[in-house]
């Protein structure tokens, strides 16, 4: 783990650089801690997550201390992407925009043309792309630069130009609503309406504009979403309550809902300020993280949980606490239960019911750095001082072996999403 402020989630390691620098100056230990700087992506994807006939990832993959950074080539161009949660969203968006590709090319021509036009170097797919590249080597360089400042036309824009109007009670600024059109086509395909990509929002315009004019040929309901099986991106019931609420309800109302839960919680008005007022947080992002924080009923100090979001400065960071939230509801609808968040720790943690510290850490992979010892020391000190009967490290991705070994030495029980 490492407070990289490339990381997911680099809010909720912002404690982690102080107490490794702490470790370095006072070093207990006699060894050399581990060091990853790439992998490769066999080692860590599935065949089928490595590549496909749109899109590739290339053979190394970045490591930057807690999340994996990924080269993603596709039909849209070549892109960088951090961390796994991040990549099986961005896989999910291209293989749904292709099915639905592939559909048009048989019913609406002139629809696919459109968007093609509006996606990336413009090849039939990511092969083309990786057998003609002297073909497409001047698209793919200024897209290389245009995909992360890409602008889109269309009412899509002129609804964002606008300034929406304020939330009250919060000084918050929703963005603007996508309209019905754009959250029932998104919803059809299991896209995410409010998605930061400029080829999704495109591609949902174009369908939108051409269902709305009676221009759709083709039944949205006859384009499969991509990954049905769960493979790519899985839904848990949960999930599908929050999505169902983005396609049904505007941006304003889902924002009331929010704040209903939020005064439930006993949040206080300057912390749901600042988490509904921060741009970062798309309705996705605070639907999800506030709902499943709703589910901890009876659990103390959520509140902690809702401070901490509020400081997200990235989507990276968005994600990662939509994670949280998931691990921390996860945990305690399946075990003893959580009794309260424990606001004490460079990471997120709560206590059980039956005593035991729990800290969770949404991160790719662990290995045994400066900064990782550091975080465990101050969980075993923490596990002491509350007389916690075992402290646990609850992880959504891997460790490495001699993470788990130094964990094992120091009493520190490990739970990774393969173990719950």
């Amino acid at each position: 783990m490492n407070a990289s402020p490339r990381g997911a989630a680099r809010a909720l390691l912002a404690g982690a650089a102080l107490l490794a620098g702490a470790a370095a100056a006072g070093d207990e230990y006699e060894y050399e801690y581990e060091t990853l700087t790439s992998v490769q992506a066999s080692e860590i994807l599935s065949p089928d997550l490595q590549q496909s006939i749109h899109h590739r990832i290339q053979d190394e993959v970045g490591f930057d201390g807690a999340f994996y950074v990924f080269q993603l080539e596709s039909d849209a161009g070549v892109e960088q992407v951090h961390s796994l949660l991040a990549l099986r969203k961005r896989l999910h968006e291209i293989h749904t925009m292709a099915q639905a590709m592939i559909r048009f090319e048989q019913s609406d021509e002139a629809l696919r043309r459109a968007l093609q036009g509006r996606r990336g170097v413009g090849a039939e797919s990511v092969v083309d792309i990786l057998t003609n590249p002297v073909g497409t080597a001047s698209k793919l360089a200024s897209n290389l630069g245009a995909n992360l400042e890409q602008t889109l036309s269309g009412e899509y824009l002129a609804a964002a130009a606008q300034a929406p109007a304020a939330i009250p009670g919060t000084g918050g600024t929703p963005r603007g609503d996508p309209g019905p059109w754009q959250r029932s086509v998104a919803a059809q395909l299991g896209l995410d309406v409010y998605s930061s990509s400029p080829d999704v929002q495109g591609f949902l315009d174009e369908i939108a504009a051409a269902r709305a004019a009676g221009r759709l040929h083709t039944p949205i309901a006859t384009i499969s979403a991509a990954d049905p099986a769960g493979l790519i991106l899985s839904r848990s019931v949960a999930d599908a309550e929050f999505e169902a609420l983005t396609r049904n309800k505007t941006p304003a109302e889902l924002a009331a809902r929010n704040l209903r839960l939020l005064e439930r919680m006993g949040v206080g008005a300057q912390t749901v300020h600042d988490f509904m007022s921060n741009a970062t947080l798309s309705p996705t992002h605070r639907t999800h993280i506030v709902g499943w924080l709703a589910q901890l009923e009876g659990v103390g100090r959520r509140a902690a949980v809702i401070a901490a979001a509020a400081g997200a400065t990235s989507e990276q960071d968005a994600l990662g606490y939509m994670e949280v939230t998931r691990m921390l509801a996860e945990t305690h609808l399946r075990g003893a239960g959580l009794a309260r968040i424990d606001g004490d720790a460079a990471l997120p943690s709560a206590l059980t019911r039956d005593n035991r510290l729990l800290l969770f850490a949404p991160v790719d992979h662990v290995i045994w750095s400066a900064e990782t010892a550091a975080i465990i020391d101050q969980l075993r000190a923490r596990t002491a001082a509350l007389g916690a009967t075992e402290g646990r490290l609850v992880l959504s991705g891997t460790l490495s072996p001699r993470a788990r070994r130094e964990l094992d030495s120091r009493d520190i029980a490990v739970q990774t999403r393969a173990s719950r």
